[in-house]
């Protein structure tokens, strides 16, 4: 089961973009759908899943996939780590950003539509 390269080319446009990003959940609908089985089962066990839980999924995942063996997956590791940063951070970030809508919505809206 490998997967398809997509590529958009030079069409920066709406319509290109989109069509890019329904490709791309087509691509990976199966993996998000088996990742979140996983995390209900580690949910289950007690286990709080986060960035780092989720990274090492996927990267799992992309071993077995593309039947990459250890020494393959020795040379990928290290650099996608180098390209993607602290996983943690990233994570610490997201869920600022998270509260800080959450907030923002309760606070704005709720005194716009006054719910």
């Amino acid at each position: 089961m490998g997967m398809n390269v997509i590529t958009m080319g030079d069409d920066q446009t709406t319509e290109g973009i989109a069509f890019l990003a329904s490709e791309l959940d087509f691509e990976f609908k199966d993996l998000v759908f088996i990742y979140m089985d996983r995390i209900k089962e580690l949910e289950k066990e007690g286990i709080e899943p986060d960035a780092n839980t989720a990274t090492l999924w996927g990267l799992e995942w992309i071993q077995r996939n593309f039947d990459l063996n250890d020494d393959d997956m020795n040379i990928i590791v290290p650099k996608f780590i180098e390209s993607v940063g602290d996983i943690a951070k990233i994570e610490e970030i997201a869920y600022q950003v998270n509260r800080a809508v959450n907030s923002r919505k309760k606070g704005f809206f709720s005194k716009l539509f006054g719910s």
